[in-house]
């Protein structure tokens, strides 16, 4: 992929498609993650964000993702469902964002308490996860009215950390806990323990692929979970049509079986 791809990209070189996250204890949805595809980059997204970094064109890149998600987002259908965007600490950090933020709520004025911002994790900037100035801008974010979501968590103290510096509200589950829960004690017993250590923070399962570690997920009163077996990332309608349906379905098999 070369340098020259970032310059020529524009909107209408964007697809947004989104992936819907359930609450598990009412089975309603609770939110959509919004992810970025574009024919330049081939599904090869990360690598199109690494090529951005490189060529200090990073927060160019996030800033068009973040307002593509959001204008392709229908706030007015979808009346309670929050639309949850990956943003990088080094984009909120930038000294433009505040002037961004402030034309996406002029523009799009539905989007208004309905965002979570996700906040990436990357090698390349896990050093401002320690720097006042994120913690000043995640905090102003949340006295605005906006919900906090840390991504990828994972088992360490840098990541128990973050939780408690910025005590998000949403704590998304990276998708090595999923992977074959149901038949892993030590995952059902760190994850009780998370459960039950950060009681006013939600945790998302990412990556549930099996019914049975759905069910596992439900049985550790984990409040949301998101993955492949409930719904893959795709067009607004689609999932109007169809996959609400399909995991509707899917909740009353697991009740009964």
């Amino acid at each position: 992929m070369d340098a020259h791809v970032l310059k020529e990209l524009t909107y209408e070189d964007f697809q947004f498609v989104y992936q819907p996250i359930y609450a598990l204890n009412s089975w309603e949805t609770l939110g959509f993650e919004a992810l970025l595809r574009t024919a330049f980059a081939k599904g090869q997204i990360e690598e199109l964000f690494s090529l951005a970094r490189r060529h200090n064109y990073l927060y160019k890149l996030d800033t068009m993702a973040i307002e593509g998600a959001i204008k392709n987002f229908p706030f007015e259908v979808l009346k309670s469902e929050d639309l949850f965007i990956n943003v990088f600490p080094s984009t909120l950090l930038h000294p433009h964002f505040q002037l961004f933020l402030t034309y996406l709520l002029n523009t799009y004025k539905n989007a208004k308490h309905r965002i979570v911002w996700e906040l990436n994790e990357t090698l390349h900037e896990k050093i401002l996860w320690e720097s006042p100035a994120l913690f000043t801008r995640v905090m102003s974010l949340k006295e605005a009215g906006f919900k906090i979501a840390i991504d990828d968590f994972g088992v360490g103290a840098a990541a128990m950390r973050q939780v408690s510096m910025y005590e998000p509200h949403y704590m998304k589950l990276d998708r090595s806990y999923a992977e074959g829960l149901a038949d892993c004690k030590q995952k059902k017993d760190l994850i009780d323990l998370l459960v039950n250590y950060y009681p006013h923070t939600n945790l998302i399962l990412e990556g549930v692929e099996r019914d049975k570690d759905l069910a596992a997920a439900i049985s550790l009163n984990l409040h949301a979970a998101q993955g492949y077996l409930l719904g893959t990332p795709q067009s607004i309608s689609s999932y109007l049509t169809y996959n609400k349906y399909r995991s509707l379905f899917r909740r009353e098999r697991l009740l009964h079986s």
